[in-house]
């Protein structure tokens, strides 16, 4: 007799089943993960870029309007700074960070794969060597449902 029994075959084909199951699963690991490294990404460098922004805006500004000395607002933040349209606003609309010049459209700094849940803005005056010091306190979170991450941001940052 040539062939295969019917148990062979059966045999056989649950091998290939649990085989192929096998790499499916990890091949849907490798795909999930990938996807949320990439959102995990996008939070961390969203993040970082608003902190140079708000390091760039606030470093040489000559005052900080809004929030007054000894107070918090939440979420705008005014700074006169030399050489620019003033004021330079910093604020969150619908999660979005935005900075505008003047009377100019404001420009987004995060983008759409992210979200700013709570912000708000403290300033400090110590001295004259010192200048304004703004405390910015942020959480920030990924919009990625299957793997959500969030991140905090607690700047304290001078104008001198």
């Amino acid at each position: 007799m040539k062939g295969f029994t019917l148990i062979e075959t059966l045999i056989y084909s649950a091998i290939l089943v649990i085989v192929l199951g096998g790499i499916f699963m990890i091949f849907y690991s490798i795909m999930t993960t990938s996807e949320s490294l990439k959102y995990q990404i996008e939070l961390t460098q969203n993040t970082k870029f608003l902190e140079q922004k708000l390091r760039w805006a606030l470093t040489g500004a000559e005052e900080v309007t809004m929030p007054a000395v000894g107070s918090a607002s939440s979420p705008i933040l005014w700074i006169n700074k030399p050489g620019i349209a003033n004021p330079l606003v910093f604020d969150v609309d619908n999660g979005i960070a935005r900075i505008a010049s003047g009377s100019d459209t404001p420009i987004p700094l995060t983008n759409s794969f992210v979200n700013i849940s709570t912000i708000s803005f403290e300033t400090f005056y110590f001295s004259d060597d010192t200048g304004h010091t703004v405390r910015i306190r942020a959480e920030l979170e990924n919009l990625y449902k299957i793997s959500p991450a969030t991140t905090s941001l607690d700047l304290f940052i001078s104008t001198q």
